[in-house]
């Protein structure tokens, strides 16, 4: 035997040892395993699941429960005023030009809020006028209040 048939001997034995701890591997590991990087595909597609299914839309959380709606006597009388001067300035001619210059406070009386106060708006002539108005807001709840609002004679 020359050399290079020396060392194919040698690599052929050692080809061989490492196929026989490789079978003798394959003969541990019990039938249905699943080794190597397909080991970690199933873990990571429930923990990608259960994630995700909480990010579309919560469907794994308890469904949350509707708002309570608040009772029109509970309302506070910054929105009554806001409400009502929104809705008288939309029945003038320049609504721009509304000013409230005093301010007065809404009453709940009789269940009804009831908002009486001044302004000053100008008229179509451009001129500024001097009016009193009232509003009434009526209703349960504050999501089916009902404003009602005009000037006075």
């Amino acid at each position: 035997m020359n050399v290079s048939e020396q060392e194919r001997a040698r690599n052929r034995a050692e080809h061989a040892e490492v196929a026989e701890r490789v079978m003798a591997a394959r003969e541990a590991i019990p039938v249905g395993t699943v080794t190597g990087p397909w080991r970690w595909t199933v873990p990571f597609l429930l923990i990608g699941g259960f994630f995700g299914a909480i990010w579309l839309g919560g469907a794994l959380l308890p469904a949350r429960s509707a708002p309570v709606p608040l009772a029109l006597s509970q309302a506070s009388p910054t929105d009554i005023q806001t409400g009502c001067e929104a809705m008288i300035s939309r029945e003038l001619d320049a609504p721009s030009t509304a000013r409230f210059p005093r301010a007065e406070t809404p009453n709940y009386i009789d269940d009804r809020w009831i908002y009486s106060d001044v302004m000053d708006a100008q008229n179509t002539f451009g001129a500024t006028v001097h009016r009193q108005f009232i509003c009434t807001v009526t209703g349960a709840t504050v999501a089916e209040g009902k404003v009602r609002a005009g000037f006075t004679p």
